[in-house]
């Protein structure tokens, strides 16, 4: 809990210690999907909490039509929040069935003694980078100053948004002498420097940015960024549960490069290995 009110106050006082004020970014609350399970029968509710809305309801949809899912629940429930903080509830609670969330976040409450959350899978490690479009960005007051830059919108985002936004403090620089524009997911702060509506943007980087822009044109903010993982409550006294999602993951792996195509299952189950490519 200590931790959890440290970090709350950090991202406040970098924030205010930057603009001198709170930024005016819109706020993202909570947004839900559900779907029914094919035999709609059980009356319990599987629950998935993510950042991501299209991962929601990608393996919220997947799940409904999952055999060991029909047997359990009537009904599959997911929660997409881009900011960590409204997942404190959540986790904290035990709330949530399945999470994809930083470790810390699960130890910070205890869940995982609590409530029983086992890690069952997690992506890899990576790097911050300002990625800019006809130059290679430059780490100082004097090259960022007017620059427009492309960041995330929710301040949980070490890439997106904790890394730049630290970058700008430290050299001191405020917000009337860069032009931030805000997004609301890594794939929009691309389209915007694509279309040249910023000069750079923070971001991690994928194989298929080599595609769009030239990886010359990068500059490292931070190294090896702990990936997200995913954790499933009660998941020793629910192996046939913890092997379909497992199974689940690792097929929708085969479908993403760079980030969310570096996964790598935790205690496996034998049928989930095997639909390794």
């Amino acid at each position: 809990m200590i931790f959890l009110i440290c970090a709350a106050l950090t991202l406040i006082f970098t924030r205010l210690s930057f603009t001198g004020e709170v930024i005016a970014v819109p706020r993202i609350l909570e947004f839900d999907a559900e779907c029914q399970t094919v035999s709609g029968r059980h009356s319990d509710e599987l629950t998935i909490v993510t950042y991501s809305q299209q991962m929601a309801k990608r393996v919220m949809n997947a799940l409904c039509e999952d055999k060991q899912v029909n047997k359990q629940f009537g009904k599959v429930k997911s929660y997409w929040q881009p900011d960590e903080k409204e997942m404190f509830e959540f986790v904290g609670q035990g709330s949530a069935d399945l999470v994809m969330i930083k470790d810390n976040f699960i130890r910070a409450f205890d869940s995982d003694i609590t409530y029983g959350y086992r890690e069952i899978a997690s992506y890899g490690d990576y790097n911050a980078y300002l990625i800019g479009g006809k130059e290679k960005p430059i780490l100082s007051k004097e090259f960022l100053l007017g620059k427009r830059i492309g960041i995330l919108d929710y301040p949980s985002s070490r890439s997106g948004h904790i890394a730049p936004m630290r970058l700008l403090k430290n050299l001191g620089l405020t917000k009337n002498q860069v032009n931030l524009n805000y997004a609301k997911s890594h794939s929009q702060l691309r389209n915007l420097l694509s279309t040249g509506q910023v000069d750079m943007i923070s971001s991690f980087w994928s194989e298929n940015d080599n595609e769009l822009f030239s990886a010359a044109y990068r500059t490292a903010l931070e190294d090896s960024i702990s990936g997200s993982k995913w954790y499933l409550k009660s998941a020793e006294k629910n192996p046939e549960l913890k092997c379909s999602i497992q199974r689940l993951l690792q097929q929708m792996k085969q479908d993403y490069d760079g980030y969310y195509g570096n996964l790598t299952l935790i205690d496996p189950c034998p049928d989930a290995r095997g639909t390794e490519g």
